[in-house]
């Protein structure tokens, strides 16, 4: 009977170890994960992107375009400017592909003298910013756009950069259904640390071989 209870005992603790490990697992799913970082000497690859999958979507169908993902937008290169960013990832749930995603890029031509400085975006060639969202297993449905208007305040502190961002987004290159992706006034606000270009990965901000690798953290 001793060993019994042992045995048994021992499928408890281990019954309980899992328990408490599907617990802890599913905690730390539901936390979103946040990257922010600021690059130097870098740009948008291709600004243009979203507005070139426009005029594509005006004589394509959705099923031809499959090789194209609003993620797009978000990819970096070297260059000139200053890029500051901001990249959300949800896991969702374990049972379903719900995992979700958000990116906001914008670029500055060069960074300001004095901080804090209010700079606005409206008529603003120095200024460029991009957002999408959407689920990280449906990229080509993502709603993506540009802010043509708004205002973004930029402080220093330290090596690091306090951004806080408001402006209005204006969907561009989405084939997103119903009314998902719509016009609308956005807030961000985030602190940014110094990244390497050596560091960026394709959730960051470079070319990944799949749009997964650029909505999977």
């Amino acid at each position: 009977m001793k060993i019994i209870r042992k045995i048994f005992k021992i499928i408890c603790s281990i019954f309980l170890f899992l328990v408490i490990a599907f617990i802890g697992l599913n905690i730390y799913r539901s936390i979103d994960k946040v990257d922010t970082f600021y690059l130097g000497e870098a740009q948008f690859s291709d600004y243009r992107y979203l507005t070139l999958l426009d005029k594509l979507l005006e004589t394509e169908d959705f099923y031809s375009l499959k090789d194209e993902a609003n993620v797009y937008i978000h990819r970096l290169s070297k260059g000139k400017g200053v890029i500051f960013a901001y990249r959300t990832y949800t896991n969702g749930s374990m049972a379903m592909d719900d995992e979700g995603f958000k990116k906001f890029t914008i670029w500055l031509s060069k960074l300001p003298e004095n901080f804090p400085t209010d700079l606005n975006l409206s008529n603003n060639e120095n200024i460029k910013a991009a957002y999408t969202t959407g689920g990280s297993a449906w990229p080509r449905t993502a709603c993506s756009g540009y802010f043509k208007s708004g205002s973004l305040i930029l402080n220093k502190s330290g090596s690091l950069f306090e951004v806080s961002f408001n402006g209005v987004f204006s969907p561009a290159g989405s084939r997103s259904f119903g009314d998902y992706c719509k016009k609308e006034e956005l807030e961000i606000e985030f602190t940014a640390s110094e990244l390497e270009f050596a560091d960026l990965t394709p959730w960051l901000g470079l070319k990944g071989d799949h749009p997964y690798a650029e909505t999977y953290r």
